[in-house]
């Protein structure tokens, strides 16, 4: 079955190609986002067309008229990707690109990353949509511009800048969970100085018991420019919310000690706030030359609390938890354009990750308090070098190296090529090669309770190849075929004495392909449909046998390495939107969803001490969500959207046991809301 659908994308993609060919030198009315300018893969300013590794862009326009309220909503949208939600609105939320780990995908807020440098991957449910211009999202590995964990690809969320003239704007809406969203904008610009701020509040009751999300947020982004060419922009971004933990929902028929049929828990929780900034400085240095300079810090202090019966005594225990997290980082970038067909960029990069970790547990029965705390850091720096050259009209390469150093685990140096053959005015068929790595997290690394400061990077090579055809000036088709390879992957197991521990251990191999769909049906109706097929395989170490000797205390374990088909991986995932616009300001947009059925897998004990391995499915599921807005006067709109639409019964995580039945998403969801903007 697999060689077949192998095939038949093969033939398919060549046909594509063939005729594109038979198409002629007819001028090009470009589509969709293939004009866009896209900064991310390359780090220069380039339209989309001209780049040759897999890129998608979210542009404002499409913000708008989604139904998403932050950016992992908005995110489900993108060929290749996969938003994994644990519940309902302020619930975790992570992306992963062509099947790969959340923790393998960067994401970047103009440029400076994010992701936990505890658990390695970002937590999207945290970043509003109010402030945010567009999003970049590149398809493979980019450890060549941007160092650590770009092994999946890169998120570049790039916000708004301010306005030339006063805007003021109010958004107020209403949703199912007596869910409230408010959102406000202000922004202008004065001479040389230009300022945009924005707010917004989200509240809801969530879906569950302990479901309940609470959540602030404010940006600033100021700019000054000193004279022509020479700009400085600072940016501000405060986060703070609180949230419930549920849990998964309890194996059917049962009640958990502390929660109910529904939840898990009933008293966990969390609370976050989180405070970035940056500063930075474009200013041209000669002829042909800039140089950009940028620096930030991000803080963030999250407060966890638990209840839960001790493992061992079932003795009911309180856990307090505080994790601070302290970055202080910067990057420089020079560019210089030696021709007009010809450009360098030579950049240089660093931060110092500070990490405070107190835990407090207390027993209910004595009183007694247990104290944990830790304080790992390290520094890293980074050195890159890139070259686009059109050698000769038909042809443009990307020609890519960096060097990055870590305090712990050393050295790696990340290659990348890149090619775009442009076949005529309409055609272009484009690949790369590339490696990438992800770094051990801190919890890998230095964990008092099993961290090993040994473990190596993760690293990776993919090899792409594609190509996209405008079949005519209302329609075109982009497709990509792909592999990736992925070795020395961190895995938490016993060793042979049972202590657990993170190891370089396995294997990830995945073979996939990609093709969308575009097309203007009307002057007033467009489409896009899309389709990502994936076949993705893993090799680790999993424990076969596990004996505990009461006598010496001591546990004996045993390890096989075994080939399953990869965790957490759908084969299939498709995508439709289709959107209206009126002569009257009447706006309708209609999206769908399929997500193939994903499989996980959780070891057996009760056949001790042989351990097998029971596998576990999330069903396939479909998806259909809507949005209708009106414009009533001439600054005033009016919206109703339906997310769910169909109420279908899914889950996009698995849960922590075989038993349980994992964190249950929303059924049918309804919004209903106003925006009004006033301006000069």
């Amino acid at each position: 079955m697999f060689l077949r659908k192998k095939n038949l994308i093969l033939i398919s993609t060549a046909l594509l190609l063939v005729a594109g060919l038979a198409l002629g030198e007819e001028e090009a009315v470009y589509m969709g986002d293939l004009g866009v300018i896209v900064i991310t893969p390359s780090r220069l300013e380039q339209p989309l067309r001209d780049v040759p590794v897999a890129t998608s862009v979210i542009t404002e326009e499409e913000i708008e008229r989604s139904n998403a309220k932050t950016v992992g909503e908005i995110l489900e949208i993108v060929t290749g990707a996969e938003v994994k939600n644990y519940g309902s609105l302020g619930a975790s939320a992570s992306i992963s690109l062509r099947g790969s780990l959340a923790n393998r995908v960067l994401v970047l807020i103009d440029g400076k990353p994010i992701n936990s440098i505890s658990f390695g991957e970002a937590n999207l449910s945290q970043i509003s949509l109010e402030d945010v211009q567009r999003i970049e999202i590149v398809r493979g590995p980019t450890s060549h511009l941007y160092g650590a964990n770009a092994l999946g690809g890169v998120v570049n969320i790039i916000t708004k800048e301010p306005p030339q003239k006063l805007v003021n704007r109010v958004e107020i809406s209403y949703e199912t969970f007596n869910t409230h969203v408010y959102k406000f904008e202000n922004g202008s610009s004065f001479g040389n100085l230009g300022y945009l701020i924005t707010t917004g509040k989200k509240k809801s009751d969530g879906l569950r018991r302990n479901n309940d999300y609470d959540a602030n947020d404010i940006t600033g982004k100021f700019t000054y420019n000193f004279k022509e060419d020479i700009t400085t922009t600072m940016s501000l971004r405060y986060h703070d919310s609180e949230l419930g933990l549920p849990g998964p929902k309890p194996e059917k028929g049962t009640t958990t000690k502390y929660g109910d049929q529904n939840v898990t828990s009933l008293y966990d929780c969390q609370k976050d706030k989180n405070f970035m900034c940056d500063m930075s400085l474009e200013l041209p240095v000669m002829e042909n030359s800039k140089l950009f300079i940028k620096g930030y810090i991000d803080n963030r202090k999250m407060k966890y609390h638990s209840v839960y019966d001790d493992i061992w005594t079932g003795v009911k225990l309180e856990e307090d938890d505080k994790y601070i997290t302290n970055i202080k980082g910067g990057y420089i970038e020079y560019k210089h354009n030696l021709s007009d067909k010809n450009t360098i960029l030579l950049g240089m990069d660093g931060h110092h990750d500070k990490f405070n970790v107190k835990e407090n547990i207390t027993n209910t029965n004595t009183g007694e308090v247990t104290l944990k705390e830790w304080n790992p850091e390290t520094d890293i720096y980074g050195l890159w070098l890139e070259n686009r050259w059109n050698i000769f009209a038909p042809i443009t390469t990307t020609l890519g190296l960096r060097y990055d150093h870590h305090s712990t685990y050393g050295a790696q140096l990340s290659p990348n090529f890149g090619a775009i053959y442009k076949i005529n005015k309409k055609n272009r068929i484009r690949g790369s090669i590339g490696k990438a790595f992800r770094a051990p997290t801190f919890n890998d690394l230095y964990w008092p309770e099993g961290g090993n400061p040994d473990l190596k990077p993760e690293t990776g090579w993919q090899a792409e190849i594609g190509g996209e055809s405008e079949i005519s000036n209302n329609f075109f088709i982009r497709a990509s075929l792909f592999n990736r390879e992925i070795k020395d992957m961190i895995a938490w197991m016993p060793d042979a004495s049972g202590s657990w521990k993170p190891s370089n251990v396995a294997k990830h191999s995945t073979w996939g392909a990609e093709l969308e769909f575009n097309a203007n049906l009307t002057k007033q109706i467009t489409s896009r449909i899309s389709y990502t097929f994936l076949n993705a395989k893993q090799r680790k170490k999993e424990v076969v046998y596990s004996s505990y000797d009461w006598m010496t205390g001591k546990t004996t374990t045993r390890l096989e390495e075994k080939e399953r088909k990869a965790a957490f991986v759908p084969c299939n995932k498709i995508n439709f939107d289709l959107n209206y616009q009126s002569n009257f300001d009447l706006k309708v947009s209609i999206n769908g969803q399929f997500l193939d059925k994903m499989v996980n897998y959780y070891s057996d004990y009760s056949k001790s001490p042989n351990v097998t391995m029971n596998t576990k499915e999330l069903a396939k599921h479909f998806t259909l969500n809507a949005k209708i807005s009106q414009r009533i006067l001439e600054n005033l709109e009016i919206f109703i959207t339906g997310n769910n639409l169909l109420d279908a019964d899914y889950e996009e995580q698995f849960g922590t046991s075989f038993d349980d039945q994992g964190y249950p998403m929303p059924g049918r969801t309804i919004m209903a809301g106003i925006s009004w903007k006033f301006g000069s």
